[in-house]
């Protein structure tokens, strides 16, 4: 897992160290430098996936699109270089230092930061799960109800790939359920993972069933729900006849219910469309992920998912130690990130209650008495 992070001269995060833990919210105030720093892990794994990381940073790719040099570099920046440095387990630090021009060499792009070789830079370690098949990515431009998706069975399958807009959820799905009914009944001792799924989507929205399907001459799946009562069950609706918010959901339910102890998941605002109850129940779906070894980071505006981590901590055996709240503001003096870190106790108390954090319900509160 990362232990900590350092961050100089990228975006607005002039000077960060953060250390982290198996659970990791980031949250405050819009254009605080939240998704800067998802987008430090992102431009880390996306330049290791296409081979340029030994040599430089990679600014545009399948994972994340900064635009140039100069759109990466810190306004207030002092010097003329971008430097991460991430801390692994067993005390593994990864340094990269790379140069910034406003205007690049003849002959280099104006998207690629060339890397520095200069003493305090390491090897990193490519058989982590930032750059292994151990990892997932759930931008928050997540899928939406469509009659029908596409087929991926390689990158959903073989390269653990969910899509950074979840479009390989529901080829998750459906493998699984083919994978599950041909295993011998001894060499499953779990349910199969759209029975995962749908029991955690009924917590979300009670009642839900979830009915995939495929074609596989045309390659595509598709998704449809019914839903349980007194009478019975419903016929199943076509994903565009039921709302935003399941479809929109799904492929982070899936993402956490599948993962394997050691992954590393990235999601930004899981509780797009969802109603609050869904948003709690999501929080405690992330909770037994990291108890399982998982390792997230979470951004997120929501004072359901906070509430709901810290009631996980509460009533669960996620410790206080494996949860780090990240409160992101804005300085003073110029367009640089602060970075507060919030703790809480064993009952969810919180111990230090930074000004603007989750007060909007007694400020409206206050106006209405």
């Amino acid at each position: 897992m990362i232990q900590k992070i350092m961050i100089q001269n990228f975006k607005s995060l002039k000077n960060i160290k953060l250390k982290v833990s198996d659970l990791n919210i980031l949250t405050g105030l819009n254009g605080m430098g939240k998704s800067s720093l998802i987008q430090v892990l992102l431009l880390l794994r996306q330049s290791h996936i296409q081979g340029l990381l030994s040599e430089g940073l990679s600014l545009n790719g399948s994972l994340v699109e900064i635009g140039t040099a100069q759109d990466a570099f810190c306004e207030s920046g002092k010097r003329d270089d971008i430097q991460f440095a991430i801390e692994f387990d067993h005390d593994i630090i990864a340094h990269w230092r790379f140069d910034y021009n406003p205007i690049p060499p003849e002959g280099m792009p104006d998207d690629f930061l060339t890397l520095t070789k200069a003493r305090g830079i390491s090897d990193y370690p490519s058989d982590q799960a930032l750059f292994a098949h151990k990892f997932k990515y759930l931008s928050s431009a997540r899928i939406t109800p469509n009659p029908y998706f596409k087929l991926s069975d390689y990158a959903a399958i073989r390269a653990n790939y969910i899509g950074n807009d979840g479009q390989n959820a529901i080829t998750y799905l459906y493998a699984d359920k083919l994978a599950y009914e041909d295993a011998f009944p001894e060499e499953r001792d779990d349910l199969p993972l759209i029975d995962q799924v749908e029991r955690w989507l009924d917590e979300i929205s009670p009642g839900t069933k979830l009915k995939p399907g495929i074609n596989p001459e045309m390659r595509l799946a598709n998704i449809m729900y019914s839903f349980t009562q007194d009478s019975g069950e419903t016929r199943p609706f076509c994903s565009v006849n039921v709302g935003f918010g399941i479809t929109h959901v799904l492929p982070v339910i899936v993402a956490l219910v599948s993962a394997e102890p050691g992954e590393l998941i990235i999601i930004e605002n899981p509780e797009t469309n969802l109603h609050p109850r869904g948003q709690s129940k999501l929080a405690e779906l992330m909770a037994q992920a990291a108890l399982k070894g998982v390792q997230l980071f979470v951004e997120t505006h929501s004072d359901h998912i906070i509430n709901g981590i810290r009631i996980a901590v509460r009533e669960t055996e996620l410790s206080p130690d494996h949860v780090a709240i990240s409160y992101f503001q804005r300085s003073r003096d110029e367009h640089t990130t602060e970075i507060q870190n919030i703790r809480i106790d064993k009952k969810g108390k919180i111990l230090d209650w930074p000004d603007g954090f989750l007060d909007e319900w007694n400020n409206s509160l206050f106006k209405l008495i």
